[in-house]
């Protein structure tokens, strides 16, 4: 009976310690979107105050679904594991290379509407380019 508890504590402990990595994987989510996009620090604060929040209410809801709330030490250190894990080993490669082709997107798609712009100014200016002789000479007319 009491290994039947044990194998369930340490099957609870693995499910909390890959449950923490989602932590540090949705801050590095958040650190490629501000590598993408530049912004300004009240920005990034109101982004870690969304974030954190986030956070708090995940570790709530892990520790409510798989322990019924209660606090334990040894499935908090499980969870703070994961997210060690993670940070140690994926999180900056996955920010660069991720970060890289964020970056590289945004200038595509910075390029790409330039062009757009581009097309649509000069197709502006060779309407009215051609529409402002008749103009003129429906003024001329009438005067």
């Amino acid at each position: 009976m009491k290994s039947g508890e044990i194998l369930a504590e340490l099957w609870m402990a693995c499910k909390v310690f890959i449950y923490g990595v989602p932590i540090p994987f949705g801050y590095d989510l958040l650190r490629i979107f501000r590598r993408a996009f530049i912004h300004n620090n009240a920005w990034i604060g109101m982004e870690d105050a969304c974030f954190w929040i986030g956070t708090t209410y995940w570790i709530f809801l892990v520790l409510y679904r798989t322990n019924d709330g209660e606090l334990r030490l040894y499935v908090m250190a499980a969870m703070v594991l994961g997210m060690v894990m993670y940070l140690q080993t994926i999180s900056d490669p996955f920010v660069k290379l991720a970060g890289k082709g964020c970056r590289w997107l945004v200038c595509q798609g910075k390029h790409f509407f330039a062009g757009i712009k581009f097309s649509i100014l000069k197709l502006g200016n060779k309407l009215k380019n051609r529409w402002k002789p008749r103009i003129m000479k429906g003024r001329q007319k009438g005067q």
